[in-house]
């Protein structure tokens, strides 16, 4: 099985054969408890989403809080986003969503860049 980042998030997105993205899933998991806190912070994301079929909120928290703890540019935008806006399942916070998005920003993320650039001036 290849277990690398771009065939587990390729799987993982598959929403036409959902066996095809449970193995994602499983494999996105499999990557992110071996400590790479990019494929954490996926996992974390796409547990926030209602619709994709493993919609958990303590899953959610659990690898999001790693991904930000390690450090990840990517973590710190998808909860930097979530608490700015408040979306689920994280309350609003917009001074800690802002300092994260200021984090990710300043470690390259584009997607924190311009949300904040839009945001902010």
């Amino acid at each position: 099985m290849d277990y690398t980042f771009s065939a587990a998030f390729e799987m993982m997105c598959d929403t036409g054969n959902r066996d095809v993205g449970d193995e994602g899933f499983a494999m996105m998991k499999s990557l992110a408890d071996a400590g790479d806190m990019t494929a954490a912070a996926n996992l974390g994301y796409f547990c926030s989403m209602r619709h994709t079929g493993h919609h958990d909120v303590a899953m959610c928290r659990a690898y999001l809080g790693r991904a930000v703890e390690a450090g990840d540019p990517l973590g710190q935008f998808y909860m930097g986003e979530m608490l700015l806006f408040g979306d689920h399942p994280f309350e609003r916070d917009p001074v800690y969503g802002k300092w994260l998005l200021e984090s990710s920003a300043a470690a390259g993320n584009e997607d924190a860049q311009t949300l904040l650039a839009r945001r902010y001036g």
